[in-house]
């Protein structure tokens, strides 16, 4: 059992996909789950999400948390970039 002090909380263990690489041009379908997060491990990135009205760009450190379950398109632009699905 682990004991907390107060004002301490646990982190949730991340289980990562294998960095995923994006080109510019070529947008990529990822399917999700409501609550899972699509991190910027470099570049920059174009996403939107299924039934979701909006656009995102992020940059390396970024996170996106899908609002609901089905697809994520993610796509690079200005140069190569990585996303990682936690």
């Amino acid at each position: 059992m682990t004991m907390l002090l107060p004002g301490m909380r646990m982190r949730r263990r991340e289980q990562r996909v294998a960095p995923l690489p994006l080109v510019p041009g070529s947008a990529r379908a990822i399917a999700v789950h409501g609550g899972a997060v699509i991190r910027v491990l470099s570049g920059v990135v174009w996403l939107t999400e299924d039934k979701d009205e909006g656009d995102y760009v992020l940059g390396r450190g970024e996170e996106f948390v899908a609002r609901r379950g089905g697809r994520v398109v993610v796509e690079a632009i200005r140069g190569m970039a990585a996303v990682s699905l936690l």
